[in-house]
């Protein structure tokens, strides 16, 4: 089971976030490992990241969980919502954010191909009003590329864009420079 060898060599024990069960190994990035969770009072689900934040310094450490604090103040349409954050006993750090059902741009560019002009414009507008709305809180995204880039649809029924995986403290960008270019190709975007 793929998620019990990630749990095994990260050695994340399942209970080390309080009320949060650790159910499915979602993604391993160049800094940690997200897991789909259910909060086991609230019977919700939602998405943890472990960040392995050790490699990164106590600076580093402090500027992700004052990025995640800034977000989870972020309430728009666009930005998933950041709920909780905080370090564990071996020094990771998680945060704990929406959970969506839903397609990234890449997987319908990769499915249905580019879509209409109309389309890309509401995308792009949407991401960028998104954007907006991260960058006036103070925290700079740093991960925006197709991936992170989700389309769902509204109370209506209408195209929601949500950007997800903000780059909390930089960590991704410090990754890349440290691991060589193994994940160099993200930064095409």
């Amino acid at each position: 089971d793929n998620q019990l060898l990630c749990v095994i060599k990260r050695s994340y024990a399942r209970d080390d976030i309080q009320n949060y069960r650790l159910e499915t190994h979602v993604d391993a990035t160049p800094v940690g490992d997200v897991f789909r969770a259910s909060h086991q009072i609230l019977k919700k689900d939602y998405l943890i990241r472990i960040i392995d934040a050790g490699t990164f310094g106590t600076d580093a450490v402090k500027a992700l969980l004052s990025d995640a604090r800034k977000l989870s103040a972020v309430i728009h349409p666009g930005v998933a919502r950041v709920f909780d954050c905080g370090s564990l006993a071996d020094g990771s750090v998680y945060v704990v954010s929406e959970l969506f059902d839903a397609q990234t741009l890449r997987e319908c560019l990769e499915n249905v191909g580019a879509p209409d002009e109309v389309t890309a414009v509401m995308i792009a507008r949407q991401a960028a009003e998104a954007l907006e709305a991260i960058h006036s809180s103070g925290v700079l995204h740093r991960n925006l590329r197709p991936e992170n880039v989700l389309l769902t649809k509204d109370a209506a029924g209408e195209l929601q864009v949500k950007l997800q995986n903000a780059d909390f403290g930089g960590l991704f960008e410090k990754s890349v420079q440290t691991t060589g270019d193994l994940y160099l190709t993200a930064l095409r975007y």
